[in-house]
């Protein structure tokens, strides 16, 4: 048997939503099941940073097929730009469980290798930005209580690898992982600062559910207008049996979808 992947057709599964917004959680399910078979399906989450993409199927035949994405987005929580002394607008993942900055950001950044014990204690890290670059090395937990100890403000994580990093944040720092070309610019500059605002408690979140049935079309971008969108009463929830939910919350509101 000789099977070929081929991924050239495939289009990005996306939400773009009224405001602006960044990922919170997400996920792509599919669900197929042949008449006389044995029902099958996949779920695969879709960390912040990342994308999804699906191959169109055409019209799926022998039984229901279904192809649902689910999005959690929130308002952007962290806005800055890196000076060096040339701007540009830097692109933060906040890592998982991470706590989060509030208010006014403007820090002076500081480099301290792949964030070692030794290597973070040997500079000036309070109040600052510590900017590590990733490494097997050193784990998480290991590099945020070495910022913690600094007094580190904003721990800034660089990955050492293409695309986005998604990691545990390992402590109480606030921390956040930029790519290796924004990474490299940082680190490069010899003098750099980060210059921008935080919200720790985002004003507005989207919580939403689309799903296709029979196939997986050549369209998979969803962008919803507000008035498509419900803002449900605080601690309202969607029917635990719908399908299809869509929702946007604002500030101190809760909303939540199941399917069946």
């Amino acid at each position: 048997m000789h099977v070929v992947l081929d991924a050239r057709d495939a289009t990005p599964v996306r939400l773009d939503t009224p405001r602006p917004s960044v990922a919170q959680a997400g996920r792509v399910d599919w669900y197929h099941a042949p008449s006389g078979g044995i029902p099958f399906g996949m779920s695969t989450p879709v960390a912040p940073g990342a994308e999804a993409w699906v191959l169109p199927t055409g019209d799926v035949p022998d039984g229901p097929y279904y192809l649902t994405a689910r999005w959690s987005r929130l308002a952007p929580l962290l806005e800055v730009r890196a000076h060096t002394p040339s701007s540009w607008t830097l692109d933060t993942v906040y890592q998982s469980r991470s706590t989060r900055l509030d208010g006014k950001v403007d820090l002076e950044v500081v480099a301290a290798g792949t964030g070692t014990p030794a290597e973070v204690a040997a500079v000036d890290a309070a109040g600052k930005a510590l900017v590590v670059t990733r490494s097997a090395t050193v784990t998480p937990l290991a590099r945020a209580a070495a910022a913690r100890d600094a007094g580190a403000a904003l721990l800034v994580v660089v990955n050492d690898g293409p695309g986005t990093l998604f990691d545990l944040a390992g402590g109480t720092v606030p921390t956040v992982s930029v790519s290796a070309a924004d990474g490299e610019r940082l680190l490069s500059a010899g003098t750099a600062s980060i210059r921008g605002t935080a919200d720790a408690y985002p004003g507005y979140a989207y919580d939403y559910q689309r799903t296709w049935e029979g196939s997986a079309p050549a369209d998979l971008v969803v962008a919803p207008r507000t008035g498509d969108l419900a803002v449900p009463p605080t601690g309202s929830r969607t029917p635990r049996r719908a399908r299809s939910t869509s929702c946007a919350t604002t500030a101190r509101r809760s909303c939540s979808s199941a399917s069946a």
